[in-house]
């Protein structure tokens, strides 16, 4: 189970978990997207496959993802050192 409150979450990875310690940690879609250079939309979908840590809830009548900062991050990293090696292949 994942829960989530005002002093930190924990990000399902793949049967393990992350905690969050606070907001600063915590990045929307949006920031995601701007972080892995996709958009939003993609991000979800990622989430939604289980490929990339993340916690969803209801907001106002609409799903709200939140993610970890630092695996964000950690895959932006990746997906650059991945193109430099292969080249032009999408990532």
């Amino acid at each position: 189970m994942i829960s989530v409150s005002t002093q930190s979450a924990d990000f399902c990875v793949y049967g393990s978990h992350v905690t969050v310690e606070n907001d600063k940690d915590v990045v929307t879609a949006t920031g995601a997207g701007a972080i892995l250079g996709v958009s939003a939309a993609t991000v979800q979908r990622w989430a939604k496959q289980g490929h990339i840590p993340a916690v969803s809830r209801a907001h106002v009548g609409k799903q709200e993802w939140q993610f970890d900062r630092t695996a964000i991050e950690t895959l932006a990293a990746n997906r650059a050192q991945a193109r430099q090696l292969l080249g032009s292949v999408p990532l």
